[in-house]
């Protein structure tokens, strides 16, 4: 019968969280966060949404198929994958794979979906969700009902957003008058700033904002006091105030208290704070109005951080200059660098985005490359070490999607500068950055397993692999549930002399599969035994076992199963055992079997033994039902 792969083709669903964007049909484009992306400098009368950023201490990334990935930070939820947890390697945001643009704030995330709806989740004590409450969300959550967001940018505790038509909207803290409102006082739901409909790109930067209209004019408002917006004073500005007379900014990124711009004609620009060395002039001196950096003409990109700068020539390069304490430089070194210094000898750099103190680069092949600060795992390389040379996070990252513009402006348009990328960028169709040298994008449980072990649920081997075809161990499963469900395993539980099964045996804390786990799972409902007195810790567990113990485990935390409906013609209607098919079915119907490749005879292939890919994919399904 071949291979089939289970999908979700029955009542119970999980969690999705589609809308989509409709792409700005302008000059240029959105921008970005606290510490913000790439903008590029891509052909006439097109543009670029952002498909990666990195925010204060956590980085986010949109892969080929549309499916949304994060990792770093996640104190406030900003992850999105339901948890506080640190990730050290990217975390598929589950179920949804149709996300179009993303932006990474201090400690909250943006992203819009090709349907125009817009989304967001972390941190909330400031209104910055949008959601009209302080809450802090783990999830995506959708914001209002409208269809029409174009783009995307999140500051340090603001919010900024396009529509398609070009109005200009923000949320959030407003403690410097960073929203443009005129007023004092936090906004908790997208607030229209005036009537105007000719904006095309924004950039939000820890306590300022800047944006560009569609004439090529560059605008800023809320705090001044380094200069950075650019006006040629230190004040606080409270509404857009124009910066100079000029008509050809296409780009432009701002960072913590300092500001980066290309014109048209691939010169760049910036002015602000530069005690770091991070406006690259070779001095330390402030700049209160837009400074031109060097002669040269063939800038692409660029990204402004907490205190440094990235950027991107038209052959490719890689440069960056300013504070380099934690390696975000990426040259190697940890030394400051008060002008643009090539990072490698590459040619393949297409964008960039730079976070407080991390930074994130995009090679034409879609593979993304992190250095810097890596304290919460914010490079996304499995480990929490700092990296002061580009280390891969990610591969088959989906480059920015052009649009045709109808704006009347002649300049030379750019990507984003909320993680801008240019159009140039190839498509790939793997999505790599593997926790394991095994698992590669084509395994079918990829991200499953990248998840799971994201979560710290399973591990590899010391070999670095995870060997996803071996079989799994009955008592290696009651470990693996008993984590996916954050069972607590106390000393008391293997302590108990009156242990639920005979071939248990005393139990020896120090084992890499304590008997605790197997106690747990008897005491909480999770499994039976193999016989009454037994659990056979050491044979293999068949997926049939597997599938009854997992929902067992759905039913018994209160995850509220569907009971199987009339409608239910799945791969598993025939399978009858009177142990395992009433659960089999039940799991297939919910969803919880998604995604598992079944091969021959159904009744014959759920009988078989299970391996650790399969588990690793039930499980994973299991969780994201939980989270529902």
């Amino acid at each position: 019968m071949g291979v089939t792969r289970l999908r979700r083709s029955f009542k119970r669903r999980r969690r999705l969280y589609f809308v989509g964007l409709s792409l700005l049909p302008l000059a240029f484009v959105l921008i970005w966060t606290s510490v913000a992306p790439a903008l590029t400098l891509s052909s006439l009368g097109s543009q670029a949404q952002p498909t990666f950023d990195a925010g204060g201490s956590h980085s986010l990334a949109v892969v080929a198929d549309g499916s949304l990935w994060t990792w770093g930070g996640n104190y406030f939820g900003q992850m999105g994958d339901g948890g506080t947890q640190a990730r050290s390697v990217p975390t598929w945001i589950v179920t949804s794979d149709d996300w179009a643009s993303v932006a990474a704030g201090g400690r909250h995330t943006l992203a819009v979906k090709p349907d125009g709806s817009l989304w967001a989740w972390g941190w909330n004590g400031l209104g910055q969700l949008g959601d009209s409450s302080t809450v802090d969300k783990h999830s995506p959550l959708r914001v209002g009902t409208g269809t029409s967001w174009a783009a995307v940018a999140g500051g340090f505790g603001h919010s900024l957003a396009l529509r398609s038509e070009g109005s200009l909207w923000t949320w959030g803290w407003n403690s410097n008058g960073q929203l443009g409102t005129g007023v004092s006082g936090n906004q908790w739901i997208p607030t229209r700033i005036g009537e105007g409909t000719g904006w095309v790109a924004v950039s939000a930067g820890d306590y300022f904002s800047l944006a560009v209209m569609s004439d090529g004019s560059l605008w800023a408002w809320g705090a001044g006091d380094k200069g950075q917006l650019g006006d040629g004073a230190t004040t606080d500005r409270n509404i857009p105030t124009r910066v100079g007379a000029g008509t050809d900014w296409v780009a432009i990124s701002a960072g913590g208290s300092h500001s980066l711009a290309l014109k048209s004609d691939g010169s760049l620009w910036a002015w602000g704070y530069n005690y770091r060395g991070q406006l690259g002039d070779g001095t330390a001196t402030d700049q209160h109005s837009p400074n031109r950096i060097g002669s040269g003409t063939d800038w692409v990109a660029v990204a402004a951080g907490g205190f440094h700068s990235l950027a991107v020539k038209s052959d490719g390069s890689l440069w960056a200059w300013g504070y380099n304490l934690d390696g975000q430089l990426g040259d190697g070194t940890t030394d400051k660098r008060s002008v643009p210094t090539r990072i490698g000898t590459g040619t393949s750099w297409v964008a960039v985005s730079a976070g407080a103190s991390h930074s994130l680069a995009l090679r034409s092949d879609g593979s993304l490359w992190a250095f810097g600060e890596n304290s919460e795992g914010q490079l996304g390389d499995g480990t929490f070490v700092d990296r002061q040379i580009p280390v891969q996070s990610l591969a088959g990252v989906k480059p920015p999607t052009p649009t045709t513009t109808t704006s009347t402006t002649t300049t030379t348009t750019t990507g984003t500068s909320s993680t801008t990328t240019t159009s140039s960028s190839t498509t790939t169709t793997t999505i790599g950055g593997s926790a394991f040298d095994d698992v590669l994008a084509n395994n079918p449980y990829y991200a499953a397993i990248s998840g799971m072990a994201g979560m710290g649920i399973i591990n590899g081997y010391s070999d670095g692999t995870f060997r996803p075809n071996n079989l799994v161990l009955r008592k290696q499963f009651a470990k693996m549930i008993v984590g996916a469900m954050g069972l607590p395993v106390t000393e008391a539980d293997w302590k108990d002399a009156s242990r639920p099964f005979t071939d248990c045996g005393p139990d020896n804390p120090a084992s890499t599969y304590p008997h605790d786990f197997i106690a747990v799972a008897k005491a909480k409902g999770l499994t039976s035994g193999k016989t009454a007195t037994t659990f056979a810790p050491e044979s293999n567990i068949t997926r049939a076992q597997l599938v009854t113990m997992v929902v067992r485990a759905a039913q018994n935390s209160g995850i509220g199963l569907d009971p199987v409906g009339v409608d239910y013609s799945g791969v598993f209607k025939s399978y009858n055992d009177p142990t395992h098919g009433a659960n089999v079915k039940l799991a297939e119907y919910n969803g919880l079997l998604e995604g598992l490749q079944v091969s021959g005879s159904a009744s014959s292939w759920v009988t078989g033994k299970a391996t650790r890919g399969e588990v690793a994919q039930v499980l994973w399904n299991l969780i994201q039902l939980r989270e529902d």
